[in-house]
């Protein structure tokens, strides 16, 4: 780390504590608008960090989004899930693979608060994402896009929609790009929101439809080419820097989770010593931490590309994903057992901690198939996941 990596930590954890500590829980148990977080991370210049400056944004290194995202999700999660959608996604997305009308049009959106949101996965496309039906057709100068598109994060407070999606009659990754659209363009319905185990009372995953939905030709992210792949795989790598954002905020989530732990086992008071003297909580202590500093570690080496480095590494950014999903659920789990049932309480902020961890091995591409690209590559061979068809 750096000099100004450290201030921007101690900046960011200032204001984490003053902005969004006092209302964790009404935010954890949505009883206060997700959304309305946005200007005070827009007026702390957050969510332009990383976007260049001829777009309103610092120019700062891809490194220091990760120490954002770990130190607000230290205090709060659903902000941090606003900076990961709404910044993290689209800078990188737009600012590394969109054309210069397109960035002109969408990056000081971003910075200035405009909330993006991503459409990948469909009803019969998760981890095969290349099922997807979703397709524009040629329009004029521009195109017409229409699909249907499932598990949208924050789809629900999101004014655009990045939408992955084919270009033409194509199958498999041949054809695959992107489009930009506005949540509420004609032909986009909002056609459902579902709760999850992390959010029980709100539903910021959202399936929406888009019915021939005029898009503009500096709408177009990344254009798909039917007789190639080359289209999703540069959507793929610039997916890499998502998926180091999920595990910078594993990494803050179990911070919190460590750092409760800690303030517990020094105050809780049992058989008239404080239970930090016992050795199985100093045990726990002790795996908890050792867990923290190889995630950290493994996330830090991912994130800090070289200047020459458009995108992370696929195989260290599956690493740090694969260690860092792990490690979360052990650490909020140990955390909410040393504080015993309090922990499992809903006013206290631990339960939803280890709710929210469980998700992050499926968000984001699951182990499973983290694991399976790490092995891939390990062992320099590619292992088609279809069965082959006859003759």
């Amino acid at each position: 780390m750096t000099e100004g990596n450290a201030e921007l930590r101690k900046r960011v954890r200032s204001l984490a504590e003053r902005e969004f500590r006092p209302h964790e829980l009404d935010i954890a148990h949505a009883r206060k608008p997700l959304k309305s977080f946005m200007p005070v991370l827009a007026e702390n210049g957050l969510l332009g960090h990383t976007a260049p400056v001829r777009f309103g944004g610092k120019g700062a290194p891809f490194l220091d989004m990760m120490v954002i995202l770990e130190e607000i999700s230290r205090v709060s999660y659903p902000v941090a899930g606003l900076v990961q959608i709404g910044a993290n996604l689209p800078v990188e997305f737009i600012g590394k693979l969109g054309a210069q009308a397109t960035c002109e049009k969408y990056l000081p959106k971003v910075v200035a608060g405009t909330m993006f949101a991503e459409a990948l996965s469909e009803p019969h496309a998760g981890s095969a994402l290349t099922d997807m039906v979703t397709k524009v057709t040629p329009d004029g100068s521009g195109f017409r896009l229409s699909g249907r598109k499932c598990w949208v994060s924050y789809g629900n407070i999101a004014d655009y929609i990045i939408v992955f999606t084919r270009f033409g009659e194509s199958k498999g990754s041949k054809g695959i790009g992107a489009v930009i659209v506005k949540s509420d363009a004609p032909g986009v319905k909002l056609v459902e929101g579902w709760a999850t185990m992390a959010n029980p009372t709100s539903p910021v995953e959202s399936v929406y439809e888009f019915d021939n939905v005029r898009i503009e030709p500096e709408d177009v992210l990344v254009n798909g080419d039917t007789s190639n792949s080359n289209g999703f795989k540069k959507l793929m790598s610039a997916y890499n820097t998502q998926r180091l954002g999920n595990a910078a905020n594993c990494l803050g989530l179990m911070q919190g989770a460590f750092d409760l732990a800690v303030g517990r086992a020094k105050e809780r008071q049992q058989f008239g010593r404080p239970i930090a003297e016992f050795q199985g909580i100093q045990w726990k202590l002790a795996d908890m931490a050792v867990k923290l500093e190889a995630s950290r570690a493994l996330l830090y080496s991912a994130a800090s590309m070289d200047a020459e480095e458009a995108l992370p590494s696929p195989y260290k950014t599956a690493v740090a994903k694969v260690l860092a999903n792990q490690a979360v659920l052990d650490v909020t789990s140990e955390a909410l057992q040393i504080f015993g049932g309090y922990g499992y309480r809903v006013d206290f902020p631990l339960e939803y901690r280890l709710r929210i961890a469980r998700g992050q091995a499926l968000a984001g591409g699951t182990l499973e198939v983290q694991k399976n690209l790490i092995a891939s590559m390990v062992l320099g061979q590619s292992f088609p996941q279809r069965r082959a068809m006859a003759g």
